[in-house]
């Protein structure tokens, strides 16, 4: 099941299987967390809190799961803004339903992840 996990203002969102495959020792690398992360309110005068999907790299998820380099704050166009800004509810489904497909290691989403590291401890220990 997905899981999220509110951690210093951040709402870290992990895939299936993330919280097993810890609790059975499994070295997870970086990257497989999605963060929705506060950006402030919005910028077209509706007052409503803006939240980006981050890869914790410095990319921000649009709606349809494409990845967009995140500049300095000064340097954020409007348009960059309506295109990966959203308000907390649409933010945190629209993380909850890329993150399983979210590729991190070695181009690997973390079922795949899962898989090769299964593989490896079997040959490990044959």
């Amino acid at each position: 099941m997905t899981s999220v996990e509110l951690v210093i203002g951040t709402m870290l969102v992990r895939p299936d299987g993330f919280a097993d495959a810890r609790a059975s020792g499994v070295d997870i690398p970086t990257g497989y967390e999605l963060r929705v992360e506060y950006r402030g309110r919005t910028f077209d005068g509706d007052d409503v809190e803006r939240y980006a999907i981050s890869d914790g790299f410095r990319r921000c998820m649009g709606r349809r799961g494409q990845w967009q380099y995140e500049s300095g704050p000064s340097s954020r166009t409007d348009r960059f803004k309506r295109a990966y800004r959203f308000p907390y509810d649409e933010a945190l489904t629209l993380a909850m339903k890329h993150v399983n497909r979210h590729r991190a290691f070695n181009r690997l989403t973390f079922a795949e992840f899962l898989d090769w590291h299964t593989e490896r401890v079997k040959q490990s220990s044959s």
